[in-house]
């Protein structure tokens, strides 16, 4: 079985499947971004790379390099990780099989020509859906059920053993407070707003609300400042040692409102051992059952997502023991194993079906 991935810079999770892949016997070779930082893992676990960017929805440059690789590697599969490296893949389809990665809910139009070279492309053979949301959302936009998967990605717990608690004096919270952390590319969808407003109902004594992430919701900051809980609420902006931050922190939230798969800082959090407040949107509670891994509350719900934040200030026992369950569910659910295994049952079944 050869299989040529398209993806960009990537993340640990695709990294962990295509050493996986390689692991269980599938020739595979990965085309990978030139500024993704993962290249020497791939290298080092013998998978074989070459480095191209596909950043714009057409381009001849790169139709011309993925015509030359297919001529060298003459794969049965190729798998698109990336909506520009899947427009390009099925313009060069001929008789394979092409196989695309959906991470998230929305974006999607019948009337959007451009979404007819991608994802509603009828060459298209199978989408592979980050969560059971997101297939439900491609059901609802027309998409046969007979094309779609789902395979959540895989987390190893040793990829975050070495992260350490990060101090948190440079953003002013002072050791021993209690910290509410959301790590999030902070967009109108993600909720944000609702945090914040639900942040200035608890008792904050001696405890800070931290917001990790590129603002991109400006009215953001002009809600934090005008809040009654100002001088708690602290900004840190991108960070690479988000890790790190989150072994610091008390609670993880992720209060978002719509569009969501399957959120990475999510089961970051879950791997620090962090307790989770989510709202019920995507596939956030398909992994965090209410009550037994965390606390899930509605979108757009300050005051119940107030309520949920001091509940697990109030109890650290029942917190930790929701932390403990989520780990647990993780471990079971989001492993690399059943990942790779997953992954390549749908790679199997589509060469039987030739």
């Amino acid at each position: 079985m050869r299989v040529l991935a398209i993806t960009g810079t990537s993340d640990r999770s695709e990294i962990g499947l295509f050493c996986g892949l390689k692991q269980a016997g599938v020739e595979l070779k990965v085309i990978l971004d030139p500024d993704s930082p993962y290249l020497s893992i791939l290298e080092e676990s013998g998978v074989a790379t070459t480095r191209a960017a596909f950043r714009r929805r057409f381009c001849f440059g790169s139709l011309k390099f993925l015509k030359e690789e297919l001529r060298l590697f003459n794969p049965e599969i190729m798998h698109a990780f990336t909506s520009r490296a899947l427009s390009h893949a099925l313009l060069l389809k001929g008789k394979r099989n092409v196989v695309a990665y959906r991470g998230t809910s929305g974006h999607l139009s019948r009337l959007n020509p451009w979404h007819w070279l991608t994802y509603f492309n009828p060459a298209l053979c199978k989408i592979i859906c980050v969560s059971n949301s997101v297939r439900k959302y491609l059901l609802s936009s027309g998409l046969p059920e007979s094309k779609l998967a789902v395979v959540y990605k895989g987390h190893d717990q040793k990829w975050y053993a070495d992260s350490r608690q990060a101090s948190l004096d440079e953003f002013g919270i002072p050791s021993g407070a209690k910290v509410i952390c959301c790590i999030a590319n902070m967009r109108p969808v993600k909720g944000v707003q609702y945090l914040i407003e639900a942040f200035s109902m608890i008792d904050r004594a001696e405890v800070f609300l931290l917001l990790v992430g590129e603002v991109r919701d400006k009215n953001l900051i002009d809600r934090a400042n005008a809040s009654p809980a100002a001088d708690c609420i602290k900004f840190a902006g991108y960070r690479k040692d988000s890790a790190s931050i989150l072994r610091a922190s008390s609670i993880f939230v992720m209060p978002s409102i719509d569009r969501e798969g399957l959120p990475k800082a999510m089961i970051e959090a879950v791997m620090a051992d962090v307790p989770l407040v989510v709202t019920n949107v995507g596939g956030m509670p398909e992994i965090i059952r209410n009550n037994i891994d965390g606390l899930v509350v509605p979108p757009k719900d300050s005051r119940t997502l107030a309520a949920a934040l001091k509940r697990l200030l109030e109890d650290s026992k029942q917190a930790q023991d929701f932390a403990d369950s989520a780990r647990q569910r993780a471990n079971e659910l989001l492993s690399v194993e059943c990942m790779v295994n997953a992954t390549r049952d749908i790679y199997e079944s589509l060469l039987r079906s030739k």
